[in-house]
């Protein structure tokens, strides 16, 4: 993780070298999710949904029932160990990272309409799978309707 954000002008020279294949591996690495016939996907966690306060204990003990039901030993259970678990990890390590952003990160139309074909592109490869669609077209919208274009 990094411990605070690039400087925009950083940001800006590395999206351009990197972006074409940034998204390339993004799509690339949800393939490869799906398609891995060892390790099965038991469920999808949307980042956000597990940083968000309101929604973090509802995922966390998804998660918490999963790793149980795998018979992985020493999982949390009760709701109130989730809850300080992810104010400790979540809320409040990582506290002086978010307030130091500064901007926020911006694209080109060009990149905007990359984001999106990429992510048209994995609704349709995985329109079966329900709970990997609703991520996927919430980062849609989100790429659609709140993009800083620059």
């Amino acid at each position: 993780f990094h411990s605070q954000q690039a400087p925009e002008q950083a940001w800006n020279r590395w999206i351009r070298r990197s972006f074409d294949d940034q998204i390339m591996q993004y799509s690339n690495l949800i393939h490869q999710w799906n398609n891995h016939d060892q390790y099965p996907v038991a469920m999808y966690v949307a980042y956000e949904h597990l940083v968000d306060e309101s929604m973090a204990p509802t995922v966390l003990k998804r998660i918490a029932n999963e790793l149980l039901d795998a018979q992985v030993p020493h999982v949390a259970t009760s709701l109130d160990d989730l809850a300080c678990i992810w104010r400790q990890s979540v809320k409040l390590k990582p506290k002086k990272k978010r307030a130091s952003h500064s901007y926020q990160p911006g694209y080109t139309v060009a990149q905007q309409r990359k984001l999106i074909q990429m992510l048209d592109g994995l609704l349709e490869d995985f329109s079966n799978v329900r709970e990997l669609v609703g991520i996927l077209e919430q980062y849609r919208h989100d790429v659609a309707n709140s993009t800083r274009l620059v």
